[in-house]
C-alpha cells in the first residue's frame, strides 16, 4: 500500500469517525462523567445548603483546612477544589467510560467486542493501565 493509499484510507477512517461521533448514542457512555461532575459542581456550589453541609463541612475541612469554611476563603478555593475533584474523576471514570466507548464504536463498525467478562476486573485494569497518564497530567 502506497503511502498516498495509506492517507486516503486513515482520512476515510476519520470522516467515518467524525459522522459515527455526532450520533446521540455515541455519547451514552459519557454520562456517568457528565453526571458526576454535575454532582461535584452541586456539592462544591451548595455545601452550605443544610442537606449537604453534612457531609461537604468536614470534607472540606480535612481536606483544604478550617479556612475553608468561612466565606470568602470558600470561593478563592472553589477552582482548585473542582481541580482536585476532577483528577479524581479523571483516574476513576474517565477509563471506564472510554472503555465503554470504544467498545460502541467496535460494535458501530461491525466488529464485535469480545463479550464483557469480570467487569470489576477490566474495570481495575482500565483505571491501572491510565493511571501513569494521569499522574504525570497531575504533575504537568
Amino acid at each position: 500500500m502506497s503511502l498516498l493509499e495509506q492517507v486516503a484510507l486513515g482520512g476515510l477512517c476519520l470522516l467515518r469517525a467524525l459522522r459515527e461521533s455526532l450520533r446521540a448514542s455515541a455519547w451514552r457512555p459519557w454520562w456517568p462523567l457528565l453526571a458526576a461532575r454535575l454532582g461535584v459542581l452541586v456539592a462544591l456550589v451548595g455545601c452550605a445548603h443544610p442537606a449537604l453541609s453534612w457531609l461537604m463541612a468536614p470534607l472540606l475541612r480535612a481536606v483544604s483546612g478550617e479556612d475553608a469554611l468561612r466565606f470568602p476563603q470558600l470561593f478563592q478555593r472553589l477552582a482548585a477544589l473542582a481541580g482536585w475533584a476532577d483528577l479524581v474523576l479523571a483516574a476513576l471514570l474517565v477509563p471506564l467510560c472510554s472503555g465503554r466507548a470504544a467498545r460502541w464504536f467496535a460494535a458501530r463498525f461491525g466488529h464485535p467486542a469480545p463479550p464483557a467478562r469480570g467487569g470489576a476486573r477490566e474495570a481495575a485494569a482500565l483505571v491501572l493501565a491510565s493511571l501513569p497518564a494521569v499522574l504525570l497530567a497531575a504533575g504537568v
